[in-house]
């Protein structure tokens, strides 16, 4: 490549650098040839293009929807950053004909058509330019004022010197020699201006691309470098654009787009490191060799040797497997700032790639968009060439469950087969559990290595699967020192103030207070005005600033008013400016709200939400709501541009634009330093919520799930560290939720009027309801002996009621919405998720009711009428319901085991339902004490635990044996209940004896080692004479037709025949006798033949139905029935991801058996293969699923027409699947 050429290819990927992650407006002047604004406007991405020519083409534009602007008043935010069209701005039509409309406004004010065409061009070039701000840029292009034809000079730079308030977003590009008036407008502005030609410094990166140097047939892409074991891997720009939203992979591109080099631009460049909020994703130039911005904190050597350690396959501090590492903290801690660092040292490393998600919102559900997205981006990652593990950063920090988020997917990618290591962030450390929890410290002492440490303060510990590192606030020594060196390197402040700011801070050690000062240092003055609305914000912003920072002392100023006097004014003279300002200030604020728009922006904020602009508006200007904006553009420009803490951007999920904090500890501070307490915070989201009642068809629909968020956090079960107990802000959480009855009234008529199909605002309903009027009740008013009168119980109970009747309607309503979206589709599952989170609540909401009603009953000796609330029968069959359709579901458990302790100890029951209930649940406890729940309680608590345990005991008051039924040796109390359940045929009777049989053989029950799959000779012993006893008369007769009884027989004849419980345990191979399989198969039948007629789902559990399909086949060697009964299991209702479940390897007597086969078609990472077999379904039409587990390690991936040996088979809820032996071990 020539020297020249090099040189264009550096301005380019400065030029894209410089505009990354920016909206860019182009203007084009007239002094270029059309071919070339043709090129220009082809080769990248502008979001506007204004022109003072009479027309542009724009064929490189072809099927995008263009919207012609050529009216001053039309040049708004609000009609040129919409995402469904294009806008093209005509500023300068001189050849064109004045309208009649236009002709009159002469006439009128006696200008000539010349003054009036300037006049217009500059009104519009002046709205352009004020869009220039953090987020928005401009670039010129073939403007020459010299010329008579283009647009006057006059025009152009008195709007870009008047209006453009960051000088650095705009760049000049112009072949005219510099002593030219846009070169001397470019100086005085401080505006880049380059003499090269743009199109040609472009065109040399394209062509750039498309040489030999690039290793690629792909000639139109633009490419990115990343690198894999030491290599540079080249790959197509065009790979990573659908996951833009989602991730990005870190490159060459993307780490060095801006390179800060001087005094003058680290300076620049430090100021903007400082004040980005995180919501803008790293800011990789402040991480580089010469510009390394960010304080090394203590915590980040732990993170990064832990990281290295997986990263190399080995597992942390003697874990048993590489889990997720959770960098927890309270915001400011450094989080996000260390995992940019950690991203960019490992990508420096050049050995593994480094995939970054910086969308907290984002839950990567069982088959969600996001999820298979993601999986298929690391698919591309692993298909380059080489094989290292990926690294995978997700800045996650919200008030969400991130322990939980983080285990899921770390789950779902690795059932896919990628190698990963995976770095989350999370604002709380879970709560400890020191019998579970190991701690370690880090060891320096020639290696770097943890040792195991009785410290429960230890920087580092395990729990829950995954590795938590904790961060804090406090900088030592070392850091403190580190810190001040960063500020006198690159924030360009004089000694002199500099050291006085460091005596002011000599005793706080807290890194965000201390950053936060030297923000507010280097800001520009805040008051130049430049007009009157701009004006109203920047006083605004001043004395919020000096409520922040000003001392204790009220004689003390300020850091605003310090920061005058250092600048040489006097006090008074500062006094003076001062009441100037306010004078003026106040004319214009009387008709705006600036604290209840801060506010509102706060309270969302706090919690790390986003606020759509319209709501944000309406709290600006009450009653003023409109879809488009309701403001004029220069105090549009002030608001989104000029207040520090205020964050301006597209929404994360590209629906609308919307306001947040910069940080969340920012929102907390303005709410405290305001005294915005919890009487207003509830005054502020009720109005919140009627705005939205009115106007929720004009709102994006994300909005709706940030405000349903929002509610959660300040209510009673909130994820919000301060909120906990002992949390610093638990007294004003409580005055909060004193406020509840009115969170419910408003929640209430919301619901009554708005559509709320995914029954989100429901839930949140029956919620409150249920905390206020149950549990809260008892906590908030225990010292008010006056909140337990008569009334107030009526008041409860009749509240309760009406939620409870309220959400069964919803319920209905819901499950309509479910019936009506076609099998298959993600939303069908998503809603599905969400009429079990109903039900779980409204099961919770019933037992406050019926203990409300009791406590009534019990403390003032009357009724009301009939037991209130719903039966236990039905809330069992909705939560049974739930359970196979989520056998993992914590939640689920949680509230069938509360209501099953309520109605046991508390209910209605003769000692027949209470064995029946008892033994029911007892069936359930068991299969969910050998699978792997998720959400097992709030606060980390392990409620299942628990639950199990209780309910374990209860079924200890029963003490029986099979050897007792058959001595008739039963406790008479027991004797009698059993022989009567017995002449009734009711099949309680032996579940139960069988029940306590398998506990006290430590098969089931509190006696069961967990993880042992593998069942003693003692233990299959009792498994068979339990299969024995249930199929004796009269037991046999008993259970016939019983679902639950069969289950409990297949289960001991499975456990009998195999030696191993019955588990969902991946690639079982199971060798039997043909006499046992036909056993298995005629008690799988029966029992699955029973759920069709007396089980709840009207099915059988899937894990039933699949040994069901197994037998059949081991029987038969009849494939196509064995899959007929796999595909009726109904799989897109249970499964929880995507990935293929397979449960069992196809075997005879010997081991599996072995087929070959030829691959017929690929799709990703799946093949599909045509085995060669003597059974005419299998070797016919019908193709079996081909996996490739570990394919990226292989030096020769299978391709298609391949022949391939020694496959075996698998069966599970997918069908049929082929694997080599050694890929199904990797599996």
């Amino acid at each position: 490549m020539a020297l020249g050429e090099e040189r264009f290819v550096g301005l380019a990927a400065d030029f894209e650098g410089k505009l990354r992650m920016k909206n860019a407006i182009l203007f084009i002047g007239r002094n270029m040839k059309e071919d070339v604004v043709r090129q220009i406007i082809g080769l990248y991405p502008w979001k506007i293009i204004a022109t003072s020519r009479n027309t542009l083409p724009l064929e490189e534009l072809q099927g995008i929807h263009i919207k012609i602007y050529s009216d001053e008043g039309d040049i708004t935010a609000a009609n040129l950053w919409k995402n469904d069209e294009f806008p093209v701005v005509y500023v300068w039509k001189k050849d064109e004909s004045l309208n009649e409309e236009e002709c009159q406004t002469l006439e009128i004010t006696g200008e000539s058509e010349e003054e009036y065409r300037v006049r217009r061009a500059q009104g519009m070039m002046k709205r352009l330019c004020k869009m220039i701000d953090n987020h928005n840029a401009m670039v010129v292009v073939g403007y020459a004022p010299e010329t008579d034809n283009d647009m006057p000079y006059r025009a152009f730079a008195t709007a870009v010197y008047n209006d453009c308030a960051i000088a650095d977003n705009i760049q000049f590009w112009s072949e005219k020699s510099e002593e030219t008036k846009l070169k001397k407008l470019a100086d005085l502005k401080g505006i880049e201006f380059h003499t090269e030609s743009l199109d040609e410094v472009l065109k040399a990166r394209y062509e750039w691309n498309q040489s030999d140097e690039v290793k690629s047939n792909d000639s139109d892409a633009q490419y990115e470098i990343f690198y894999k074991n030491g290599k540079a891997v080249t790959i197509s720009s065009r790979e990573f654009l659908p996951y833009r939203k989602l991730a990005f992979v870190l490159t060459e591109q993307k780490v060095f787009a801006v390179r800060p080099y001087g005094k003058v631009m680290q300076a620049k460049w430090f100021y903007n490191f400082l004040i980005r909020s995180s919501a803008d994703g790293p800011q990789w130039y402040g991480y580089l060799k010469n510009s390394d911005f960010h304080v090394s904190r203590e915590f980040e050597i732990v993170l990064k040797c832990a990281v290295k350690r997986e990263l190399l396959g080995e597992a942390i501090a003697g874990a048993d497997k590489e889990m997720p590492i959770i960098l927890c903290g309270a915001p400011g801690s450094s989080k996000s700032v260390a995992l940019a660092a950690l991203a960019y040292e490992i990508y420096s490393e050049h050995n593994n790639p480094v995939i970054f998600i910086d969308n907290d919102t984002l839950l990567f559900s069982d088959k969600s968009e996001e999820g298979d997205a993601l999986k298929t981006l690391m698919e591309k990652i692993d298909a380059c060439d080489g094989d290292a593990r990926i690294l995978l950063i997700w800045d996650c920090s919200s008030y969400r469950n991130v322990t939980s988020n983080a285990q899921h997917l770390s789950q779902m990618l690795l059932n896919r087969g990628r190698r990963f290591v995976l770095v989350c962030s999370a604002y709380e450390t879970p709560v400890e559990k020191t019998s579970k929890r190991r701690c370690f410290s880090y060891i320096e002492d020639g290696k770097k290595h943890f040792v195991q440490s009785t410290d429960v303060t230890s920087q580092m510990f395990l729990e829950n699967g995954c590795c938590y590192i904790n961060t804090d606030r406090e900088m030592n020594t070392k850091e403190k020192n580190d810190f001040w060196e960063k500020i006198k390197t690159y924030s360009g402040i004089e000694n002199q103030k500099l050291q006085l700011e460091k005596k002011n801070l000599q005793d706080q050690m807290d890194i965000f207070q201390c950053f936060y000062r030297i923000i507010n240092l280097l800001r520009p003055n805040l008051e130049r005005a430049l007009g009157r609305e701009e004006l109203m914000v920047n006083h605004y912003v001043v004395k919020q600033l000096d409520k922040t920072f000003s001392q204790e002392n009220t004689n003390n100023l300020g850091s605003i008013a310090q920061a005058f006097i250092e600048a040489g004014l006097s006090r008074e003279e500062m006094e003076s400016i001062r009441q100037r300002i306010e004078k003026q200030a106040e004319e214009s604020s009387s008709e705006y709200n600036l604290e209840k728009f801060n506010a509102c922006i706060a309270l969302f904020g706090r919690f790390k939400l986003e606020v759509p602009y319209a709501i944000a508006v309406w709290m600006l200007k009450e009653n003023s709501y409109e879809k488009d904006k309701p403001i004029n553009v220069e105090l549009y420009n002030v608001l989104t541009t000029r207040i520090p803490w205020i964050h301006y951007s597209e929404m994360k999920d590209g629906s609308d634009y919307a306001f947040s904090f910069r940080n969340p500890l920012e929102a907390e501070i303005f709410l405290s330093r305001n005294g915005i307490n919890a009487n207003q915070q509830v005054e502020l989201l009720c109005e919140i919520l009627r705005v939205y009642q009115e106007h929720w068809e004009e709102l994006p629909s994300s909005f709706a799930r940030n405000l349903q968020q929002l509610i959660r956090l300040m209510g009673p079960n909130s994820q919000y560290t301060a909120f906990r107990e002992n949390g610093e802000k638990r007294q004003e959480h409580s005055d909060i939720l004193r406020q509840s009855e009115k969170i419910v009234q408003t929640l209430r008529t919301v619901c009554n009027v708005v559509p709320d199909r995914d029954a989100g605002f429901a839930t949140l309903l029956v919620t409150y309801s249920r905390e206020y009027y149950g549990k809260k009740w008892e906590e908030l008013y225990k010292s008010k002996p006056e909140t337990y009168t008569e009334e107030s119980y009526e008041k409860r109970i009749k509240e309760l009621e009406e939620t409870i009747t309220f959400a069964n309607r919803q319920l209905e309503y819901l499950e309509r919405g479910i019936d009506e979206v076609p099998t298959g589709i993600r939303e069908k599952k998503y809603l599905s998720d969400q009429k079990n989170g109903l039900i779980v609540e409204i099961t919770r909401c019933n037992i406050w009711l019926q203990k409300n009603y009791r406590r009534y009953r019990d403390k003032f000796g009357k009724t009301m009428g009939m037991l209130p609330g719903l039966n236990y029968r039905d809330i069992y069959e909705q939560l049974y319901k739930a359970i196979l359709y989520s056998p993992e579901n914590g939640h689920v458990y949680n509230a069938l085991f509360d209501a099953f302790e309520e109605v046991y100890e508390h209910g209605d029951l003769n000692e027949q339902q209470k064995l029946k209930y008892l033994s029911e649940t007892k069936l359930i406890a068991d299969d969910c004490a050998v699978l792997e729940i998720q959400n097992r309680g709030a606060d980390d608590h392990d409620e299942i635990q628990e639950h199990l345990l209780k309910i374990q005991e209860f079924a200890t008051e029963y003490k029986v044996t099979i050897r007792d039924v058959q001595k008739n040796t039963m406790k008479p109390e027991f004797a009698q209940l059993y022989h009567e359940m017995i002449e009734t045929n009711q099949a309680t009777a032996v579940t139960f004896v069988c029940q306590q049989e398998l506990d006290a053989a430590g098969v089931t029950g509190e006696n069961r080692k967990l993880g042992d799959l593998e069942l003693t000779k003692e233990q299959r012993n009792t498994c068979r004479k339990v299969a024995e006893f249930m199929q004796e008369e009269p037991n046999k007769t008993c259970i016939q037709g019983n679902y639950f009884a069969l289950s409990l027989l297949l289960r001991a004849v499975w456990m009998n025949a195999t030696g191993y419980r019955l588990m969902e345990k991946e690639g079982q191979k199971i060798q039997l006798l043909p006499t046992q399989w036909k056993e298995i198969r005629r008690i799988s039948e029966l029992c699955c033949e029973a759920a069709q007629s007396n089980t709840v789902g009207n099915r059988a559990r899937p894990i039933f139905s699949l040994i069901r399909a197994l037998a059949v086949l081991q029987c038969t060697r009849d494939f196509k029935k064995c899959e007929e009964i796999i595909q009726g299991i109904g799989v897109d209702l249970f499964t929880r991801s995507p990935r293929m479940r397979v449960p069992f390897i196809y075997c005879d007597q010997d081991g599996p058996i072995h087929y070959n086969g030829m691959i017929e078609k690929l799709e990703g990472r799946t093949a599909w293969i045509h085995l060669e077999t003597d059974d005419p379904y299998l070797s016919g039409m019908h193709k079996v699923r081909y996996r490739m587990v570990g394919v990226t390690s292989m030096n020769n991936p299978p391709r298609e027409n391949e022949y391939l040996r020694g496959l075996i088979l698998g069966i599970g809820y997918n069908g049929f699947s082929a694997y080599k032996d050694n890929g199904q071990e990797r599996r």
